[in-house]
């Protein structure tokens, strides 16, 4: 998908008004990224993904991993709007994971 998912921090539960276990926190967005053509940003919270709660960045992994590429996922995310932590829901295109080869030196 494109993302850099990490574990929430106390300081990130609080903003986002997280329950203790909820969310995995968004780090990073690769550029023209499936993630990033449906709207994804760095330092959003995803909630679920499809059906799944995300609650473990290695869970969410697999999940992401397991969904048919070409499909259409619907990715439940929390984002700070004006000050207030704020539900939206976004649909992601799956794409395929792609390794860039490069020499063993820049790997």
């Amino acid at each position: 998908m494109g993302i850099e998912p990490v574990a929430p921090t106390a300081s990130v539960q609080k903003r986002f008004e997280l329950e203790l276990g909820e969310g995995v926190f968004v780090r990073n967005v690769e550029r023209d990224s499936p993630a990033d053509l449906a709207g994804l940003r760095p330092m959003d919270v995803i909630l679920a993904w499809n059906d799944h709660q995300a609650e473990d960045p290695t869970l969410l992994s697999r999940a992401i991993a397991a969904t048919e590429v070409g499909s259409m996922a619907e990715v439940k995310i929390r984002r700070v709007v004006r000050g207030k932590p704020t539900d939206q829901t976004l649909s992601v295109k799956v794409g395929r994971n792609v390794q860039v080869d490069r020499p063993p030196n820049q790997r």
